[in-house]
């Protein structure tokens, strides 16, 4: 028979993962919100249905805390990252594995000049009538960067993150 720790003894460490898997579960909600990012914005690319007014107020309202999420994750892929290279074994699959994960981690900020282009204008809390007018076209080109990205970025650090894990573990 088992017997339970006393609550007593439970820490916060008791409950978090080993910090090299961590960037599996970082790049896990990197990859769910890529793909929650493309279902909610990509209708607003579409002039008919939306109005200009209507995509500044959701910009303005998501942008700040999509933000905070997407920077504290990718931050958390990359020190998981570090610390799972840095946990495993010389030359062996993980350490490898570990080190692509970083750079496809990082690749995802290689991606901030093209992405500040469109939503500085999207951003802008005094627009002009030329602005409102390109809006959905700035929204679209958004998105469509974004999937780029997520295809170059999130999904491979992923699945190195997952080989990773894999190999780390001993799986």
């Amino acid at each position: 028979m088992s017997s339970l720790q006393p609550l007593s003894s439970l820490t916060i460490s008791s409950f978090l993962p080993p910090l090299p898997l961590l960037g599996l579960i970082t790049s896990t909600n990197a990859l769910v919100y890529a793909y929650s990012e493309h279902i909610f914005l990509n209708p607003l690319s579409d002039p008919n249905v939306v109005p200009a007014a209507t995509i500044r107020h959701v910009w303005h309202k998501c942008f700040p805390s999509g933000f905070a999420l997407v920077a504290s994750s990718r931050i958390g892929s990359i020190l998981s990252g570090v610390a799972g290279y840095r946990a495993s074994e010389t030359g062996s699959t993980a350490e490898t594995l570990y080190a692509a994960a970083i750079a496809f981690t990082v690749v995802h900020f290689v991606f901030l000049p093209w992405t500040r282009v469109h939503l500085m204008p999207i951003l802008d809390k005094n627009p002009t009538k030329e602005s409102d007018e390109k809006i959905h076209e700035r929204n679209k080109n958004f998105v469509q960067l974004d999937a780029i990205r997520t295809f170059a970025s999130e999904i491979p650090a992923f699945l190195c993150f997952l080989g990773a894990t894999l190999s780390y573990l001993r799986l």
